[in-house]
């Protein structure tokens, strides 16, 4: 190869470099946009199963089909939740065991001199609630 190819072979070899930069870029940007837009779709469908659910809880009385509606906005609230779970996770995995998703049984404070009990909330003990005996009477704590 003679020396005045050298230069073009450069040349040639720093806009391949460049151009798989950016389409290496590029994809990364259209990855982060997609995860961005599922997380936002996910965060819409949680808060409105959240709010199908609250006004659910509202109105729980002696019926079977007040019941039956808590019951199935609680399973689309978990669902819709599930969704999001491994973002919120991957972001505050400690926030979302602690009030979300952490199991429904009391815990200690971790990192606190005193004693501290961390009464259980979140989904599970949502579950534990609206699938008891007789809800109605744990209407209060829904």
């Amino acid at each position: 190869m003679s020396k005045k190819y050298i230069p073009i072979y450069l040349i040639a070899l720093f806009v391949i470099g460049i151009n798989s930069l950016n389409f290496t870029n590029n994809k990364a940007g259209v990855a982060l946009q997609v995860v961005k837009k599922q997380f936002q779709t996910g965060i819409h469908n949680f808060e409105n199963t959240v709010n199908q659910f609250q006004e659910a809880a509202k109105s729980l009385d002696n019926s079977e089909a007040s019941l039956k509606k808590l019951q199935e906005t609680h399973i689309a609230n978990r669902l819709a939740f599930k969704e999001l779970e491994f973002l919120a996770e991957y972001y505050n995995g400690a926030a979302v065991t602690k009030h979300l998703n952490g199991a429904p049984l009391p815990k200690p404070e971790p990192a606190v001199a005193e004693k501290l009990i961390i009464e259980p909330t979140g989904l599970q003990v949502l579950d534990e609630l609206v699938f008891s005996d007789d809800p109605l009477v744990e209407k209060k704590e829904i």
